[in-house]
């Protein structure tokens, strides 16, 4: 006998969300959340961008990334509007590290560790164009710079985070099972 799942009972219903945890997630259920972040960094002046991630329950896990980067004019402008506000104080910083360089700056940012994925193996060259750095603040700069970095990474990973426990979450699991009708044997199996 097939039921659906409000015909099950409580205790029946509380099984089959557990059983049925990750119907959500399938393969690249990430990919939004990659799409939107790239295009961030993108409005912000980075390119060649390679992303990376892993979770969300073990030692290694987070988000880095790879990309050259080149100042671009408005960038944090458009990056702030595109964000909502919502990483203002972190965009702030990175336009201040472009006004201390004089906007001469361009970088490229790198992974050393090809085993874990977190912000921590990132790593940063710093150059200028015009020379504009001088070498005893330059390690300064490239420290603030990649600081910068891990800390954009880092934000990528809480919004996967997120999206990840959203689509484990109760609420997301019994959505999808009764929006797509499906229904369930005297085992819980679906029909």
């Amino acid at each position: 006998m097939e039921r659906t799942f409000e015909e099950l009972t409580e205790e029946e219903k509380k099984y089959v969300l557990e059983k049925e945890r990750n119907i959500n997630i399938v393969d690249k259920w990430y990919k939004f959340e990659e799409e939107w972040f790239e295009e961030l960094l993108k409005k912000l002046g980075f390119y060649d961008i390679k992303l990376y991630f892993s979770g969300f329950y073990s030692q290694g896990d987070g988000a880095s990334f790879e990309a050259k980067y080149v100042y671009k004019p408005g960038g944090v402008a458009k990056a702030k509007k595109y964000t909502n506000g919502e990483i203002d104080d972190l965009l702030d910083r990175f336009l201040e590290i472009n006004k201390k360089t004089k906007y001469d700056l361009y970088a490229d940012v790198y992974r050393t560790n090809s085993l874990y994925y977190h912000s921590n193996i990132m790593r940063v060259s710093l150059n200028s164009y015009n020379n504009r750095i001088e070498e005893p603040t330059a390690y300064r700069y490239e420290k603030e710079f990649l600081d910068i970095c891990k800390d954009l990474a880092d934000y990528l990973y809480e919004t996967l985070e997120k999206e990840y426990e959203y689509l484990i979450s109760d609420e997301a699991v019994k959505e999808i099972i009764i929006s797509n009708e499906i229904t369930f044997d005297e085992c819980y199996f679906r029909k």
